[in-house]
């Protein structure tokens, strides 16, 4: 059966191809989506029936683009999508060459926010100037789909000059 789910979750969202852990991300946020719209519409009169199913459309849209992105920053950067044991929260964990590790937490307001990112190690140990990566983050990396990306693309960028 969780089989089955998958691929009928997986066709809702596109033909896109998702590892294993991303597809999982997917279902979880998905079954999220369902439920909340299904709380907040019990009874609705037609036109706002046609709005809720407007917003939903438009949220799988955003989960979308979100799965795609996450698989990207994972496959490229051999990361790690874990999720926290006490709540529905997911995140990426990614060893940038042995120097500086970095775990991303995935919230709802990724892309309309400043990310939640955590840096273990730099500063002393490997010479990474973690605070320079802060600043060139702040200047470079702006709120917006791709944002996982770019933020990722520069820390890597940067812990690579040393």
């Amino acid at each position: 059966v969780a089989e089955h789910e998958n691929r009928i979750i997986l066709k809702s969202v596109g033909a896109y191809k998702y590892s294993p852990s991303v597809a999982a991300f997917v279902k979880s946020r998905m079954q999220r989506l369902v439920e909340e719209t299904a709380t907040k519409n019990r009874e609705l009169s037609v036109s706002d029936l046609k709005r809720a199913l407007q917003t939903l459309e438009w949220q799988i849209g955003r989960l979308e683009l979100l799965a795609k992105e996450v698989q990207r920053v994972v496959s490229h950067y051999e990361g790690v999508l874990y999720r926290s044991n006490n709540d529905e929260t997911y995140g990426i964990r990614l060893d940038m060459g042995g120097k500086l590790s970095v775990r991303v937490i995935l919230r709802n307001s990724l892309a309309h926010g400043p990310l939640d990112l955590i840096f273990d190690g730099g500063d002393t140990d490997g010479g990474i100037d973690i605070s320079r990566i802060r600043r060139q983050l702040v200047k470079n990396s702006k709120p917006g789909f791709g944002q996982l990306s770019r933020a990722i693309d520069i820390i890597a960028q940067m812990v690579k000059r040393g």
